[in-house]
């Protein structure tokens, strides 16, 4: 591929995809990035460089095979260069004193002397800061398509050799979602309490309440619910603001309204935002979009709410149906500048009547009584697996001052009662087993009680009536034995005295 792609020197990957059996290629780059631009890349070939220091000639020999040889040639200057076939190379002979102009001024070609790397032979010649996208003999093509559906919906830049490479940069394009589509296994996978489930995430465009409604759908089956909401904050600039707000996505905008206002500086010389608030909140029951706004470090913000998580869609009106191309419409002076956090940190690049549409997405914010994982969370903006919230999931970071910062609050709030719930109601059971076990302890011991009496226990009358017949026979055999002994007596008594 004969360009270069840059992007502030920032990691940038290509993948393909078949949109409709047509492959496209797919560069992706980190979101805070700056644009994506093509320029025609230095032209390197191989050959000689010689100085003839009594003629004050320099000499320049090509071969046949160096690159880009004929757009070389095209754009030497022949009324300062000599031209030579010399067998199978060419010579471009010129004085050292205007080297300068060995080139046509609007060649793409510097006016500067080549570069010569004396151990490899190579020459090497660059192109002007205003060249093309790509070199000249390149014969290739990039078309910039929005996708939707998995169908083309609209065309951007084309980028051709004679495209100009001021025009060959591609700025960060919301309007292709932050999202990464998948659907079955390639979806979401929720694994709750209940069990697990998988949602499908149908296009990158698709809106944080899609979601959410789709994981309530199966939270029967999981245990884990969703809630979703849209907020984004803006630094304002100073100017006029003509545009169309809608929600929905990049291919099919709903309940899309138009605004148009001024926004001047106040009186402390920061942007008065009233006239723009008004405009937007008085379309609210249309579009479910409110616009407040707060200041930070002295400076005002406006934000963008949609309470339940519908995309924010900023165009410069609507063409058959979906978005422009554009975000401002064309004269509007002003500038939106998406910021984040205390700091204002800047996230993308201003959107204004020269930058694409911008779609905003919200967060997707799950709950669940009991421990969940969300398997390929990244779709959406989490880690590939998260069990909580990455951050504002605790009660210690609820935060109130702002409505996004209220009903993010809300949602934790009512994880947390749900968990208590919960644990009191797994309390309560194990209380109900320890009185269950405790009475059925204290039967076994009344049973226990009652059989040692039954063995052990005497039986009064029965011994009463041993003992008296034990008493009876005892008193019988002390009489016969007296009886026994008076006879005895008797019987001495008889006999004669001697």
């Amino acid at each position: 591929m004969a360009a270069a792609i840059s992007s502030a020197g920032i990691k940038i990957s290509g993948t393909t995809q078949l949109v409709n059996g047509t492959p496209v290629l797919k560069l992706t780059y980190p979101a805070n990035d700056k644009d994506i631009s093509f320029s025609g890349p230095p032209y390197v070939t191989s050959g000689s460089y010689d100085y003839n220091s009594q003629t004050n000639e320099i000499t320049v020999t090509l071969p046949d095979s160096a690159p880009h040889l004929n757009s070389l040639l095209s754009a030497v200057n022949q009324n300062v260069v000599s031209v030579t076939r010399t067998g199978s190379s060419t010579q471009l002979t010129y004085p050292a004193s205007g080297q300068g102009d060995v080139f046509i001024a609007d060649s793409n070609i510097t006016q500067n002397p080549p570069t010569v790397n004396s151990s490899s032979g190579s020459i090497t010649y660059t192109q002007n800061n205003g060249g093309s996208a790509m070199a000249p003999d390149s014969t290739g093509m990039f078309q910039e398509v929005h996708i939707e559906n998995d169908a083309f919906s609209s065309r951007g830049t084309l980028i051709t050799s004679n495209t100009p490479a001021s025009e060959a940069i591609i700025p960060p394009n919301t309007y292709y979602g932050s999202f990464s589509s998948g659907t079955g296994s390639s979806g979401l996978n929720i694994q709750g309490p209940f069990g697990s489930a998988q949602v499908d995430v149908n296009t990158e465009t698709e809106s944080a309440a899609s979601i959410a409604a789709a994981v309530n759908a199966v939270s029967q089956q999981t245990g884990v619910t969703a809630k979703a909401y849209t907020s984004a904050s803006f630094l304002v600039a100073t100017g006029s603001y003509t545009f169309t707000l809608s929600n929905g996505s990049s291919g099919l905008p709903m309940n899309a309204v138009n605004i148009s206002a001024s926004v001047n500086n106040a009186a402390d010389g920061q942007p008065n935002l009233n006239a723009l608030l008004t405009a937007i909140n008085q379309q609210t029951a249309v579009t479910g979009i409110a616009a407040s706004s707060r200041v930070i470090n002295g400076k005002p913000e406006l934000i963008l709410t949609n309470a339940n998580g519908s995309n924010i869609n900023i165009s410069a009106g609507l063409v058959n149906g979906q978005l422009a191309s554009t975000a401002l419409a064309a004269g509007s002076t002003g500038s939106l500048q998406a910021v984040s956090g205390s700091t204002q940190a800047l996230i993308g690049y201003p959107i204004n009547s020269g930058s694409h549409t911008a779609l905003i997405q919200g967060a997707v914010q799950f709950a669940s009584a009991s421990a969940y994982r969300i398997n390929n969370g990244d779709m959406i903006g989490f880690s590939s697996q998260v069990s909580r919230l990455q951050s504002g999931s605790a009660l210690a970071d609820i935060d109130v001052s702002t409505q996004e910062g209220a009903q993010r609050t809300i949602a934790i709030v009512d994880q947390a009662l749900n968990y208590l719930n919960q644990q009191a109601s797994e309390l309560g059971a194990t209380q109900t087993r320890i009185q269950v076990s405790v009475a059925n302890d204290q039967s076994s011991a009344t049973n226990m009680q009652s059989a040692q009496s039954t063995v052990q226990d005497a039986n009064v009358a029965r011994t009463t009536a041993q003992l008296t017949k034990y008493q009876i026979l005892q008193q019988a055999g002390i009489s016969t034995l007296a009886q026994e002994n008076a006879l005895q007596q008797a019987y001495l008594k008889l006999l004669p005295a001697g």
